[in-house]
């Protein structure tokens, strides 16, 4: 009859809009794998080494006045120092208690700092003062990541600040916590942060007294990026969550992500 399909071209053509949809899902996987190898081959831009490695004071006038207030809060004597940014800066001291009962804590982490300015308050802050603590809590890098910085540069940085604290500290314990996804589906950068992530472990590994944690997925309310139709977790295929573990930024951990944070350390270290 006229005006009439026939079953068999609509069934035609959707095998046909599958085919054309696999073909392009296979073609996005095979180039992000390329990119992600060339990425990881790539050698560090000497560059953006030497940003991450050379100690400089902040440059935003709100976060040194914060680093002159602690500098003013810096006792001779305590257990736990707390080294790096707005993530241990706004961790509750009652969760960080938690973690270490009965223990004196100072808390250094400092709004926006990256692993150069922590490098550079290591070395020319009240921090010089202190006596070895029993415990140096570490977590920093995000904000250089923020900034498009390479991640091997960061890592690079972030081992120097573990290379200084264990001069300064030689026998203080050092808890390394590994930098927490971030952005929309928590996937901005997700590959760099991983290697990141990957290469500072390794290297908290091969020092004395030193572990290095990472948060796991309960965290982010599930894992960082759902599975698309090609089986891969791909950087642009992220799932959008409104996860109450973490601020509408999607940076910086709620009052209950930092509940959560706490628990899955306690769980890691002891």
């Amino acid at each position: 009859m006229s005006g009439c399909v026939s079953w068999s071209s609509v069934t035609s053509e959707h095998q046909v809009l599958k085919r054309s949809r696999l073909a392009l899902l296979t073609a996005v996987f095979l180039v992000a794998s390329a990119a992600e190898a060339v990425a990881q081959l790539a050698p560090c831009d000497p560059t953006d080494v030497k940003i991450a490695t050379t100690p400089i004071f902040s440059q935003r006038p709100a976060n040194f006045r914060l680093f002159l207030q602690k500098e003013g809060l810096i006792t001779e004597s305590a257990d736990v120092v707390l080294l790096g940014d707005s993530i241990l800066n706004r961790w509750p001291g009652d969760q960080v208690q938690r973690l270490f009962p009965g223990a004196t804590i100072l808390n250094l982490g400092i709004e926006g700092d990256t692993v150069q300015n922590l490098l550079w308050r290591l070395s020319n802050s009240r921090i010089q003062d202190v006596r070895p603590p029993q415990t140096a809590v570490v977590m920093i890098g995000i904000n250089n990541l923020l900034d498009g910085v390479s991640a091997c540069a960061v890592a690079a940085g972030t081992e120097a600040v573990l290379k200084n604290i264990r001069m300064k500290w030689p026998s203080t314990e050092i808890l390394h916590l590994e930098v927490l996804p971030s952005g929309p589906g928590f996937m901005r950068r997700y590959s760099d942060l991983q290697n990141l992530n990957k290469e500072v472990s390794t290297f908290v590994a091969g020092m004395s007294n030193a572990r290095s944690f990472v948060a796991d997925a309960s965290l982010t309310c599930g894992p960082p990026a759902a599975p698309n139709p090609v089986g891969r977790h791909l950087p642009f295929w992220p799932f959008l969550s409104n996860c109450k573990n973490f601020l509408p930024d999607n940076l910086h951990p709620s009052p209950e992500g930092y509940r959560v944070l706490t628990s899955i350390l306690l769980s890691a270290m002891y």
